[in-house]
């Protein structure tokens, strides 16, 4: 049975589940000191690996349950052994590739070798992500190239491609491209506040046609990690559904109102 999706716009009650769409998540097994390293100086490494995990267990219960498309992790290396059971309850295949760009080509391949037509990647730092943005990837790649979904540090979220836009070694494109969709990740500033223009200027050169989803946040460091607490909390005084695990998780680490407080919040307000 699926499970209940903790976001209130996740997909149920859809059709059957789709075997040309698929939702790869890039994810790492919870370690401490290898997760969310830019979070260490502030709360140390134990505290870090326990919200990281806190985040996976959140997006995987949001979309695992989805009959619209089918989920995958790309996990690195070896670390499938050491990643959580309930983890491993997503079908998973391992990245290759010594950076990033390569990493996400290959899994795009991957999936595309699998028969999947349209493929959408997202990564683990956006807990509060909604369902809707999946869903309007998935739907614009109907139309379009690429998707791609705005992280307000200068990267992205979230890409998206359609399996018809050609690879740079497709041998069988008569004549042949200069550039195919690999290019998207090659020579770009993994890390840094250019990932995005850079990417939308590939785009522009190889002539695909884009959709863009709406800006969203990645949390990897204090300033955004404070102002995820400030959106969950938020989230919560409106009566939405908030990630029970984060919200729990950073509660515990940064503090907020208790349990009795935010019972008394919700009855004042009627929801």
């Amino acid at each position: 049975m699926p499970n209940t999706p903790a976001d209130p716009h996740a997909m149920v009650n859809a059709p059957l589940v789709s075997q040309s769409q698929c939702l790869v998540l890039f994810a790492r097994a919870p370690t401490p000191g290898q997760v969310k390293k830019r979070l260490i100086p502030d709360l140390n490494s134990g505290p870090a690996c326990e919200l990281y995990r806190a985040f996976v267990d959140d997006i995987l219960d949001r979309f695992r349950g989805s009959r619209e498309f089918c989920v995958r992790m790309a996990v690195a290396g070896d670390e499938p052994l050491r990643l959580p059971a309930s983890w491993k309850r997503v079908p998973l295949f391992v990245q290759q590739g010594n950076a990033l760009g390569k990493r996400l080509a290959h899994a795009f391949r991957v999936l595309f070798a699998e028969g999947f037509e349209r493929v959408v990647i997202i990564g683990t730092d956006a807990p509060t992500l909604s369902a809707d943005f999946v869903r309007e990837a998935f739907e614009s790649l109907q139309r379009k190239d690429v998707v791609i979904g705005p992280a307000v540090d200068g990267g992205y979220y979230l890409i998206g491609l359609h399996s018809h836009v050609r690879r740079d070694d497709d041998a069988s494109v008569r004549p042949p491209l200069r550039k195919g969709w690999t290019s998207l990740f090659q020579d770009i500033e993994w890390g840094g506040a250019q990932v995005l223009a850079q990417t939308l200027n590939v785009v522009r050169q190889l002539g695909l046609s884009l959709h863009l989803l709406p800006p969203w946040y990645d949390v990897d460091n204090h300033a955004s990690l404070r102002f995820l607490a400030c959106h969950l909390e938020a989230l919560d005084l409106s009566g939405m559904a908030v990630p029970p695990n984060t919200f729990s998780k950073v509660r515990t680490l940064l503090g907020g109102p208790s349990p009795a407080a935010r019972a008394e919040t919700h009855a004042a307000n009627g929801s």
